[in-house]
């Protein structure tokens, strides 16, 4: 199992949409995929996009089932399957304000079920409200996929968020990719590859452009995920294609 964690210095980078997307690619290679995702400062489902379940599939569930099958999900738009677990909002949020390491419980429980990847897709600010003391879950992880735009401000906090990791003792991975979502911002790719090449655990082995993602969905009215048979938009099918290129060095060093 390895432990896939998606950064981003600031919000409304895509990370999201990134994430689900590194799912979809990586259960399409055959691979049992898991996806935390969590709002700004509340709880969200956790969940993979495109999966068709019910609140009786749920992670706090999955230890209590014999076997692990019961919790096999597939989805709508392709003959793959994968499994996807839930934890129900509230009961979510309740832990995180009564008790840490309970957050650290259902991560390692989820790990029982074999799980090739476990995909952590946290909000920045979950560093900034010390929500990563104790969760050594979030910490430890084997790939790190930092996603940053071309504007100034974020490689100022990627800068911030990069010392502030390094005081946390943040894992740093020897697999570290970084996607850039190419927006309106008019920073010289050259800058933005000498802030990489000197963060310490923020650095990347590998740069990887994207279209420009921020108005892209993921197709909910018709629960299509971006990148299949009625997705076909020029700018999504540029999107899969860089993502997979980013799945490709992913499970290419998980061998």
């Amino acid at each position: 199992m390895k432990r896939i964690y998606i950064f981003s210095p600031q919000p409304q980078t895509g990370k999201t949409t990134v994430a689900n997307q590194i799912a979809y690619e990586l259960a399409e290679l055959g691979k049992l995929v898991c996806v935390f995702e969590f709002n700004r400062y509340t709880s969200q489902s956790i969940h993979i996009n495109g999966a068709d379940y019910d609140e009786s599939k749920s992670l706090t569930n999955l230890y209590n089932r014999e076997k692990l099958e019961d919790n096999l999900i597939q989805s709508k738009h392709h003959e793959k399957m994968f499994y996807s677990s839930k934890v129900i909002s509230d009961e979510l949020n309740d832990l995180f304000i009564m008790n840490d390491d309970a957050i650290e419980y259902i991560i390692q429980e989820s790990e029982k079920g074999s799980f090739d990847y476990i995909i952590l897709d946290l909000p920045s600010n979950y560093i900034e409200k010390m929500l990563f003391d104790g969760l050594s879950s979030f910490r430890n992880h084997d790939i790190l996929v930092t996603l940053i735009d071309e504007n100034l401000s974020t490689l100022k906090l990627l800068k911030d968020y990069d010392n502030y990791l390094q005081e946390l003792s943040f894992m740093q991975p020897k697999n570290n990719f970084c996607i850039k979502n190419k927006t309106l911002g008019f920073l010289d790719s050259k800058l933005i590859q000498e802030v990489l090449s000197t963060t310490s655990i923020l650095n990347a082995n590998r740069v990887i452009e994207l279209p420009y993602i921020r108005n892209m969905t993921l197709y909910h009215n018709e629960n299509n995920l971006i990148g299949t048979k009625n997705a076909g938009d020029k700018l999504e099918k540029e999107f899969v294609k860089r993502v997979k290129e980013l799945v490709g060095l992913i499970d290419g060093s998980n061998k």
